[in-house]
């Protein structure tokens, strides 16, 4: 079986995988960046982003936060209702220079991982499901079923059935 090593290996990427391999694109690191997907992949939530979410991506990447708000494939929302389980709801007006954009969250997670790809020490590896994570004093290791990663560093970014969690 193949083994590649890393400084830090990190699972899933979605927006929290994308966003932590991207903070560490500039540290001289060696990235793995490892999902079971290969993008775009369909998922069903997410596909709000709020001023949180666009102030966020600037500090990550000045880059993605331009491509994000120049992307045609989003639609600027006028507010947003909020209904109670007693059926009570109000609209809340979005004005500016807060937005609220609605982006398909494939389409979200594919630019996300596009800027990784950009990056000379982030490698991404798609269609790699993580079987098993053994971490010791001094190296963690990840068996996967593209091979092991070791390395010295993992982080756990693979949702609600993570593996390494």
């Amino acid at each position: 079986m193949t083994k590649l090593d890393f400084d830090v290996i990190i699972t899933g990427a979605g927006p929290s995988g994308c966003a932590t391999a991207i903070m560490l694109a500039d540290s001289g690191l060696k990235v793995a960046l490892i999902d079971k997907a290969v993008f775009p992949r369909d998922k069903i939530c997410g596909d709000g982003l709020t001023i949180d979410v666009l102030n966020q991506l600037k500090l990550i990447s000045p880059t993605l936060s331009r491509n994000i708000e120049n992307f045609k494939e989003k639609t600027e929302a006028e507010g947003c209702y909020v209904t109670s389980t007693k059926g009570h709801s109000s609209f809340f007006k979005i004005t500016n220079p807060n937005k609220l954009y609605v982006i398909e969250r494939a389409l979200f997670d594919n630019e996300l991982l596009k800027e990784c790809k950009r990056y000379n020490n982030i490698h991404v590896f798609e269609n790699t499901r993580v079987n098993k994570c053994t971490v010791s004093n001094h190296q963690v290791s990840v068996e996967t079923s593209s091979g092991i990663f070791s390395g010295k560093i993992v982080v756990g970014a693979d949702g609600v059935n993570s593996k390494i969690a």
